[in-house]
């Protein structure tokens, strides 16, 4: 496993850096930099990515599902103040309530949802220092049995919607010398038969996650 990391604001360029082989995920101890992550079996626990120790605005996209949640909370735990978005409103609100989180239900791929989410977002938090990004689908089966809506729903969930939420956060997360965490897989080095479509949409979300510790290690 490889991570990309980068300070933005800074010079420092990393793109081979090791990843626990556990991943514990992301935790509460340096948000200065920008990190692919990818899905393993294991505890979401402390991966030296966005902290709460150096990162004490943070956003997370897709919240109300596993990974995002236990992010929301595990940052909360170290004392950062966090807003996350997610489609299910009453999971939404019971994470708000056991953590104090703040929840901006919505859609991303609805258009115009991303930059309104971040907007909302950059509004609580009053600026941002780190971004997680935990929304993903999954869908199982081989590209020649992938239907167009199928290949559809995955990259723009996977990759488009990932990508403009990261654009819109661009300016506020430099400001601070922020730190970006994109949840990816495995399957991103290593592609499985049955989830072609979504083995390509990872990797791509690898390459995005990439591509933004090259433009943040040169500003």
């Amino acid at each position: 496993m490889a991570g990309a990391e980068s300070r933005a604001g800074g010079r420092r360029l990393d793109t081979g850096a090791p990843v626990d082989g556990r991943h514990r995920g992301v935790s509460a101890a340096t948000a200065s930099r920008v990190l692919v992550a990818r899905e393993v079996p294991g505890e979401l626990g402390a991966h030296g990515g966005v902290s709460a120790a150096t990162a004490s605005r943070v956003l997370v996209t897709g919240g109300t599902g596993a990974i995002g949640g236990a992010v929301v909370e595990r940052l909360r735990r170290g004392g950062a103040e966090v807003v996350f978005c997610g489609r299910d409103r009453r999971r939404g609100e019971a994470l708000t309530q056991r953590t104090g989180a703040g929840f901006v239900p919505g859609d991303l791929c609805e258009p115009g949802a991303p930059e309104a989410i971040a907007a909302a977002a950059l509004g609580l938090l009053g600026g941002l220092d780190g971004l997680v990004l935990a929304a993903g689908v999954v869908h199982r089966a081989p590209l020649s049995e992938t239907s167009d809506a199928d290949w559809d729903t995955l990259m723009e969930t996977n990759v488009v919607a990932p990508f403009l939420v990261a654009r819109a956060c661009l300016a506020a997360l430099a400001d601070g010398g922020g730190a970006v965490v994109a949840i990816a897989s495995g399957t991103a080095d290593w592609p499985e038969a049955e989830l072609g479509a979504y083995s390509v949409s990872k990797r791509a979300l690898l390459w995005l996650t990439r591509m933004l510790a090259v433009e943040g290690a040169v500003r």
